[in-house]
């Protein structure tokens, strides 16, 4: 349990707002602007839940045109997909910021009785506590 709860720590729905341009800071700010989401995401659920004017995308890449095409004033997405995209695909055209809109948990499954259990938790968190997870986090997320 720890390892998940270490590891899914950093996985939130984020949102990304363009560089440029306009005023959100956070999500106080959301209410008053349309925002972009992809279609049957916890992401699309989570705004819709909090009274969000919304325009459904497809696809991350679709809704980030959409945001640098000012459609929508910002975009939320799962962070670590947003961030590696965002990175490779739109370079400094858009920000991805630091507010955290839910909590996604990831997870590994094994059998209740699995002689794998304390090995991999082990092995993950020595691995999450090195230098090449940083590294990772670095060139796929732009995190340093």
């Amino acid at each position: 349990m720890l390892i998940v709860a270490s590891f899914t720590a950093a996985i939130a729905a984020s949102l990304t707002v363009g560089s440029l341009g306009n005023s959100i800071q956070g999500m106080s700010d959301l209410k008053k602007y349309r925002v972009g989401v992809v279609t049957d995401t916890t992401g699309a659920e989570e705004m819709a839940a909090r009274g969000v004017r919304l325009a459904r995308y497809e696809n991350i890449q679709d809704g980030l045109q959409g945001l640098l095409d000012e459609k929508v004033a910002a975009f939320v997405y799962d962070k670590p997909l947003m961030q590696y995209v965002a990175l490779g695909e739109f370079e400094s055209e858009v920000q991805v910021l630091d507010d955290a809109i839910g909590r996604q948990d990831y997870g590994i499954a094994l059998p209740t009785d699995s002689e794998l259990r304390e090995p991999m938790n082990r092995a993950l968190l020595t691995y999450l506590r090195s230098d090449a997870w940083t590294r990772v986090l670095s060139r796929y997320l732009g995190v340093n």
